[in-house]
């Protein structure tokens, strides 16, 4: 398949080597998708007009819309550990100024809102290692409007506030992303002070892992955590440049593993061997059109990078199933 590029882009290609895999157009997806029958990506796609989750297999094939906000649009894709369920965030419904979380089943059915708070930003959804509750942050409850780390059960129902999940009054920590830990007595999660940090589900043993130098010329935004949990994969560098680093626990042992002069990265996530991540590939200004982005997957091995999508818009946010889902039970 090619994909016209301009000229300067023609001549930096040789930089970065790409396989492609099976980049499909909306053209090529196939109309009636067969049943699934390998490990799945979910993603996020405005491929259709309006933005709304995707799932395809992990080698880029059987690509098919789950979603269907209509006239909303739908992001973060997350999914439960038994595969079963993908949490997300939605702008939809009455109350589009406000994201609101919703789950539907793995194959797209039974969307269903579990927040209903129409009035508060609740965000960042991440699933809990037995499947029975689910950490977000929210500004519900308190004024003036502040985020806070909270944890509720999956029907949206015990809404509960983590301790300290973002209770610092001076400067706000504004926390981000949170992730359980496997055995679930943990919470990593970024805050706007540039720190990743650990802590207990119940807000105590707080812990710093690694901090950052702030401001425009160097930041980082997104962070996943490895399965084993002893790596973190972050993005960092220069406003449009961003590249996708893997750091030991706690912050040690840097190794940038994705770095292209045509484009900056976004939304790092681990395949559930550890072996491989999954990334959103966002195409720099001057390189065809502003805001198309693909989704990437960089063996840790060789650094060897192959592409999964090759739409003519947007697609990103990675999400793999997890492996729980497909190990064979005894």
């Amino acid at each position: 398949m090619r994909v016209k590029v301009g000229s300067m882009l023609s001549c930096l290609a040789a930089v970065v080597v790409l396989t492609v895999a099976c980049g499909d157009d909306l053209d090529d997806l196939a109309a009636d998708p067969q049943d699934v029958t390998a490990p799945q990506i979910a993603f996020v796609s405005d491929r259709d007009g309006y933005t709304r989750i995707y799932a395809m297999d992990e080698d880029g094939s059987n690509q098919r819309a789950l979603s269907d906000p209509q006239f909303g649009s739908d992001t973060y894709p997350t999914w439960s550990p038994d595969g079963s369920q993908i949490a997300f965030v939605s702008y939809r419904d009455l109350h589009r100024a406000y994201p609101e979380i919703y789950v539907m089943d793995a194959d797209g059915e039974n969307e269903r809102n579990i927040t209903n708070a129409p009035d508060s930003d609740d965000t960042h959804p991440a699933w809990s290692p037995d499947g029975r509750s689910i950490v977000f942050v929210s500004d519900r409850g308190f004024e003036p409007r502040r985020r806070r780390i909270h944890i509720m059960d999956t029907d949206g129902e015990n809404v509960r506030r983590v301790p300290r999940g973002g209770d610092t009054l001076s400067p706000p920590e504004w926390p981000s992303w949170p992730i359980g830990s496997r055995d679930g007595a943990s919470i990593y999660l970024r805050t706007s002070l540039g720190e990743i940090i650990t802590m207990g589900a119940d807000g105590t043993d707080r812990r710093r892992l690694t901090s950052f130098e702030r401001g425009n010329r160097y930041m980082f935004r997104w962070f996943a955590v490895s399965p084993d949990e002893r790596s973190l994969a972050i993005v960092e560098g220069e406003y449009e440049r961003e590249e996708v680093v893997v750091v030991d626990v706690p912050g040690e042992g840097r190794r940038v593993v994705v770095s292209d002069p045509l484009a900056y990265h976004d939304a790092p996530a681990w395949s559930p061997d550890g072996r491989r991540i999954a990334y959103t590939s966002i195409y720099a200004a001057g390189f065809e059109r502003r805001g198309r982005a693909d989704i990437h997957v960089v063996n840790l091995d060789d650094l060897s990078v192959t592409r999964l999508t090759n739409s003519r818009d947007y697609d990103g946010m990675p999400a793999w199933e997890p492996a729980s889902a497909w190990e064979p039970a005894f």
